[in-house]
Order: structure tokens, then sequence, then C-alpha cells
């Protein structure tokens, strides 16, 4: 019995050992062209997932109407294509260039489908370690919810809807290097801005 316990009290100390000197002495990988850490996808979903299911308020696609799904193109077009690519565009050299790689959120592999009030948890907060910012002092709460939903409908969108697309300039992708500016306490959206 003694061996047991040596073993386990020698097991307890040494994992966590391990772990920094996993950390400390450069071994974990840093750069976004680097592979994931062991169970690194695991944990952070993980995570991840078990905080938006606590947190989120639930609202239906279908409470919005078309002219706050065109907002929510309009916000999209303005604040999130330079990462996550325009309306049936090949993805971003900026979404490509991220670690992990920023989806492509209207193509048939992106976001569509997803519940609206997961996205708009995410537009809100952001993800830690994958680049996404938090929207949450750059935009209204409407703003919010209307990209949310827009996201949620994408692969079903109104014409009405797929026009807006068509009618945005690609002005996100062409200043994605500039900084945004902080948002009006007004329905405009952030709008990226050279200096």
């Amino acid at each position: 019995m003694a061996k047991f316990w040596m073993g386990f009290v020698a097991g307890f100390l040494l994992a966590p050992l391990l772990v920094a000197c996993y950390l400390v002495f450069g071994m974990a990988p840093a750069a976004t062209s680097a592979p994931p850490m062991p169970l690194e996808r695991l944990l952070a979903g993980t995570a991840l997932n078990s905080r938006i299911s606590r947190e989120t308020s639930k609202r239906q696609p279908s409470d919005f109407s078309v002219t706050d799904l065109i907002d929510g193109a309009t916000v999209y077009s303005k604040n999130c294509s330079a990462c996550h690519g325009e309306d049936r565009q090949s993805a971003s050299s900026i979404g490509k260039a991220m670690y992990p790689e920023a989806p492509q959120l209207l193509t048939p592999e992106g976001a569509t489908g997803r519940p609206v009030e997961v996205i708009y948890w995410e537009v809100e907060n952001g993800i830690r370690l994958t680049g996404m910012p938090s929207f949450q002092s750059l935009l209204s709460d409407q703003e919010k919810w209307d990209v949310s939903a827009m996201l949620s409908r994408a692969s079903e969108l109104p014409p009405d809807v797929q026009m807006a697309f068509d009618r945005e300039p690609d002005s996100a992708a062409s200043c994605a290097d500039q900084p945004l500016k902080k948002a009006a306490k007004s329905r405009s959206p952030v709008r990226l801005t050279a200096q």
C-alpha cells in the first residue's frame, strides 16, 4: 500500500512539473503556423461551449425582420468580412493567416444554421486565443443581434438581403489593417477607416 501512495504522490507532483517544463522551456507551440498543443481543441472547445450554453439568452431567427437581416448584412460587410470573408467569395488572406483559421461564415461550410444566441454571444464576448475580438463596446446591442440573426440564416437569406450584400462596397477588406474606431451610441455600424 505504501508503494501505491508513493506512486500517487510522485505522479501528482510530477505531472504539473512536466507541464511547467513544457511551457517554460518553449516547447509549447506559440506561432499561428504551429500545430495545436495536446488536448488544446478539446479543452478550449469544452470550455467555450459550456460558457456559451450557460450565458446565452434565447431568441429565434424568425423574430427578426428582413430589415434587421439587411442591417445585419451591412454590419457584417463593414466589421466581419475582413477576417470571415465576403458573401460567396473565397477565404480572406487575413482569415487564412489566423490560428485557428477564421471560419468563412457565408459559405455552405460556414457557421450557417447555428443558433442565433450562440453567434450573438461570440460577437458580444469574442473568443480567447482565436483572434475573434469582442464587439461589446463597438456595436450596439441591436447591431449584434442583427448580424447574429443574418449569420444564423445565411444559408436561406431572403433575396433582399442577398441584394444588400451585392450592393455593399468591399471597404472592410481594403482597410483591414487599420484600427477600429469606437462606435457611436447610434445604430450606425463601426467602420474600418484609414488614418
